[in-house]
């Protein structure tokens, strides 16, 4: 899960926004987070520094709207790091 690589463990309870996104993302996170609890839903693509190396995630953000109020978000992420690089050397291929 991409919150236990950036974060370094896991979800717990009583953890803040800020305690999921490192610093250099919070300000980003924000305003998508903004977004989505305005009602829009989109998806996302973006790198992440991680300890093995640059991942590249699809990130799909879903607002909860039982009954009219968005009362949450969905987030999915999907690593699409190898599906990008294998992009690029066929790209260089051609």
């Amino acid at each position: 899960m991409i919150v236990d690589k950036l974060v370094g463990g896991g979800l717990h309870l009583g953890m803040s926004f800020d305690d999921m996104i490192p610093e250099q993302y919070r300000e980003q996170w924000r305003a998508f987070y903004d977004r989505g609890l305005a009602g829009e839903r989109f998806r996302i693509e973006q790198s992440f520094d991680m300890p093995d190396g640059v991942r590249t995630y699809v990130i799909a953000l879903n607002p909860i709207i039982p009954a009219d109020t968005v009362t949450g978000l969905a987030i999915f992420s999907t690593d699409v790091t190898e599906r990008r690089r294998a992009e690029e050397v066929a790209r260089q291929h051609q």
